[in-house]
């Protein structure tokens, strides 16, 4: 086989294992808010749930930071729905 062909398989597995990192991640975060979320703005919706496990790793990073300070659910739906893209 020539480098090249085996530097493109290698550069393949690197990205497959990368993206199962951020994968694995994502799951981590939305699945610990997920817990968390209920007892500070109490139980969250099936379609509230989608919306967070689809957030992005830095939006799920910046809710991370922000939730403790939401006092009810308007202010996870007013988060959600006012937070760029």
């Amino acid at each position: 086989m020539s480098l090249i062909l085996l530097d493109r398989k290698a550069k393949r597995k690197a990205e497959k294992k990368a993206e199962k990192k951020v994968d694995c991640r994502l799951s981590e975060r939305s699945l610990m808010l997920l817990r968390l979320l209920p007892r500070t703005v109490g139980e969250l919706s099936d379609d509230l749930k989608t919306q967070i496990n689809q957030l992005s790793i830095e939006k799920l990073d910046a809710l991370t930071e922000l939730f403790l300070d939401f006092t009810d659910l308007n202010d996870l739906v007013n988060w959600l729905q006012n937070t760029p893209d």
